[in-house]
């Protein structure tokens, strides 16, 4: 038998000593076993499942989280305005809807926070009031229904404490009510000047109103000892707090305005709804007209005191109206056909 030729034998070494083709398979293989694998734990064993209950776990903390958020609850709330939600019944108030994670965006329309769901709550004009409240009774039901199918808002709602008094918690309540009076008085003499009819339509005495004056007095002192007051009770500013302690005891608080412009507005801590005090009589116009009703030599006896308020009370005073040189008169422009 003829041995190989030296070529065919450098060729066969050649190809013995080639190693075998790499498929991408055992790439891979390869660079996974140099890696240890997320589902691994220390032990060797596989914690897929734990990784997976994690990751729910925590999405489920996240969503209670946001659903348990009183501060998110009331910016919700707070996007209801009377130009967009106006002539709605107490199931459909804002308060309720924003329990279950709906923000107002349009005019009747609602949208989820967290689905982007929209929802349109049109109350139209029906004659009939059993078809009024079965219309109500279906847009309340739709607050829970209208969501996507995984949203969380239907099976985890903002509980209903956020929004009720905290009647069991006297202290709570009553330091929310001293954060109010003291926020109220900043606005000092813009604020409302209130009549006494006001006063006898709420069932406030000013035998209450005294309570209320040295309560608040007496734990501001007490929380302030050692310290300077940062208000005292005096006659002085006795018209100012008087007023403050009835819209704080009504749930009214000085309102924060964004700009440049300080306007004097209040806003009430449970629905948030906002409330311009230029359109009511302020305090410094009530001091304005005792100045310029009372005479310079003598005081004017106690039948011809000069009131607080105008005679009418569908008069809006304003500013201008109020400067008003001594013998003019307000001409009003007649209807038309008049």
């Amino acid at each position: 038998m003829a041995a190989p030729s030296a070529g065919a034998a450098a060729a066969g070494g050649g190809t013995r000593g080639r190693p075998p083709p790499v498929t991408p398979q055992q790439i891979r293989d390869l660079i996974d076993g140099g890696i240890a694998p997320e589902a691994a734990g220390p032990d060797g064993t596989d914690t897929s499942d734990w990784s997976e209950l994690a990751n729910g776990s925590s999405q489920m903390d996240a969503l209670s989280l946001e659903s348990a958020s009183k501060e998110a609850y009331f910016s919700r709330v707070e996007t209801f305005t009377p130009l967009k939600w106006a002539g709605k019944p107490h199931d459909l108030s804002p308060l309720v809807c924003a329990k279950y994670g709906w923000v107002n965006v349009e005019c009747d329309m609602l949208k989820c926070s967290s689905c982007q769901a929209f929802l349109c709550i049109s109350l139209q004009l029906a004659f009939d009031f059993n078809k009024y409240k079965e219309r109500c009774a279906e847009l309340k039901k739709a607050l829970c229904t209208a969501h996507e199918k995984f949203c969380f808002w239907p099976d985890s709602p903002c509980p209903d404490r956020f929004a009720m008094l905290l009647v069991d918690e006297p202290r709570a309540l009553l330091q929310d009510f001293l954060d109010r009076f003291q926020s109220l008085c900043q606005l000092e003499l813009q604020l409302p000047s209130l009549r006494p009819e006001d006063m006898k339509n709420m069932s406030l005495t000013e035998e209450k109103i005294s309570l209320l004056l040295q309560l608040i007095g007496e734990e501001l002192e007490h929380k302030t000892e050692g310290e300077k007051l940062p208000m005292k009770f005096t006659t002085e500013i006795l018209h100012v707090h008087v007023p403050a302690c009835v819209l704080a005891l009504c749930g009214w608080t000085c309102s924060s305005t964004s700009g440049s412009v300080h306007l004097s507005v209040i806003t009430c801590s449970r629905c948030m709804r906002k409330v311009g005090l230029w359109g009511f009589h302020q305090l410094e116009s009530a001091g304005t007209e005792l100045d310029s009703c009372s005479p310079s030599s003598t005081s004017p006896a106690p039948t011809e005191r000069c009131p607080l308020l105008p005679a009418s009370p569908r008069r809006m005073l304003t500013r201008s109206q109020d400067t008003l040189p001594p013998g003019s008169e307000q001409v009003w422009p007649r209807a038309a056909g008049s």
